[in-house]
C-alpha cells in the first residue's frame, strides 16, 4: 500500500519538522503505516501489525510521539518503539501535544460501565500516567465524553476539545478543557442548539487566540469557535456548495488573529 492510497481511505495525522520534513502516521488495514518526509519525498519507515495510531507530534527530527490504542516513541529518526503508557483497556488517545522535551499530553476516551469518559494522560520524562479524567466528566452517568485533540502554547497553557453526548435525547455539545495552574478544568463554551455540535481540532497561537473546529450536527455549515482570551464564541463559517453539511477535522495557526 502506498501513502496516497492509504490516505484516501484512512485518517492521516502529520507532524511537520522544520521547513522540509515531516512524519505521518495512519491506520492501514490491520496495522500502522508510518512515513517520513525528507527533502521532497515520502518514504515508509514502518508498516507494522501493532496498535492503531491516531495522532503524531515531533519536538525535532529525532524526538516524535505517536498515540492511539498505545503510545510509540521515535528517538532516533528511523524507528518506533512501544512505550508502556497504561492506556486503559479499549481506550484510545486521539491527540498528542508536547510543550516541552520532558512534558507531553495525550487525550482521548476510555469506556465506563455505561458510556465513555474523557481520558487524559501525561508524560513526564518518558513515564506516562493517567491524569484524573473524571474531573472533566459531564453531569450524570448518561453522558459520553470524548476528547479529540489538544494544543499547547506553553507547559502550563494547553487546551483540549471534543464532544459530550447526552444519552437522554439532549443535543451533543462541544467539550472544552483547559490545563492551567497545574490542573485541568472544564470550560463552558457557547451552547449549540438543534442536534448540537462537536469539536475535532484545536490550535493555539497565544493566550488570547485559540481556534477550534468540527461539525455542526444540523449543518450545513461547519462549527468554528474562537477564544479571545476571555470567552469562546461561535464564528460563522463558509456554507458548503452541496449543502449536505460541512465537517472540519483539522486547524492550524501561524499568527495571531486580527479580527
Amino acid at each position: 500500500m502506498n501513502l496516497a492510497s492509504a490516505v484516501s481511505r484512512r485518517r492521516l495525522s502529520v507532524a511537520l519538522i522544520g521547513m522540509v520534513a515531516g512524519v505521518a502516521v495512519i491506520t492501514a488495514g490491520a496495522g500502522i503505516l508510518t512515513s517520513r518526509l525528507t527533502a521532497s519525498a515520502w518514504t515508509v519507515v514502518e508498516d507494522s501489525d501493532g496498535p492503531g495510531l491516531s495522532a503524531v507530534t515531533c519536538m525535532n527530527s529525532s524526538d516524535c510521539w505517536a498515540v492511539g490504542t498505545a503510545v510509540e516513541h521515535d528517538s532516533s529518526g528511523s524507528s518506533w518503539t512501544d512505550v508502556d503508557a497504561h492506556v486503559p483497556s479499549d481506550g484510545t488517545l486521539n491527540g498528542v501535544a508536547c510543550p516541552a522535551s520532558d512534558q507531553c499530553w495525550g487525550v482521548g476516551s476510555a469506556p465506563t460501565a455505561v458510556a465513555s469518559q474523557a481520558l487524559i494522560e501525561r508524560d513526564a520524562g518518558g513515564s506516562w500516567t493517567v491524569v484524573h479524567p473524571e474531573l472533566l466528566g459531564s453531569a450524570g452517568d448518561d453522558y459520553s465524553d470524548t476528547l479529540s485533540a489538544i494544543s499547547c502554547v506553553g507547559t502550563n497553557d494547553c487546551w483540549a476539545v471534543g464532544e459530550a453526548i447526552a444519552e437522554a435525547g439532549l443535543p451533543t455539545q462541544p467539550l472544552i478543557a483547559q490545563y492551567s495552574r497545574a490542573s485541568w478544568r472544564r470550560v463552558t463554551g457557547p451552547y449549540i442548539g438543534g442536534s448540537g455540535g462537536q469539536l475535532n481540532a484545536v490550535a493555539c497561537s497565544d493566550a488570547n487566540d485559540r481556534w477550534a473546529v468540527g461539525p455542526s450536527l444540523d449543518g450545513p455549515e461547519p462549527l468554528i469557535e474562537h477564544f479571545n482570551g476571555t470567552t469562546w464564541t461561535v464564528v460563522q463559517g463558509p456554507r458548503p456548495h452541496n449543502d449536505l453539511g460541512g465537517n472540519l477535522n483539522a486547524v492550524t495557526c501561524v499568527g495571531v488573529a486580527t479580527r
